[in-house]
């Protein structure tokens, strides 16, 4: 392995995944307590300007927590698919070493 050359195994990739996952549940909750309060908000039938720029606040978090959430399922998925190719190449690099059938 050169200096320079950094390792990553399919297990590094599994806890980073579960990492991902951990937060997608974080950002789920979230979004479950954001929608929850914007409803008791909206059904104590608000009056004034301050109520409606709380919920209009609230509709804002709720928004860029499910992007977050988005761009999260994204990541998993690519990280997904990349651990699958680690291990595919791994798989492969071990049939190769072993020798397979001499061909």
């Amino acid at each position: 392995m050169s200096s320079g050359e950094i390792k990553i195994s399919p297990d590094d990739g599994q806890q980073a995944l579960s990492h991902l996952q951990e937060q997608s549940d974080e950002l789920k909750n979230a979004i479950d307590i954001l929608t929850a309060a914007n409803d008791v908000l909206r059904g104590s039938n608000p009056q004034g300007d301050s109520m409606k720029a709380a919920i209009t606040t609230l509709e804002s978090l709720i928004e860029a927590t499910s992007e977050a959430l988005n761009v999260s399922d994204v990541n998993h998925n690519q990280l997904q698919a990349s651990i699958d190719a680690l291990i595919e190449a791994d798989n492969k690099s071990a049939s190769a070493i072993g020798g397979g059938d001499g061909a």
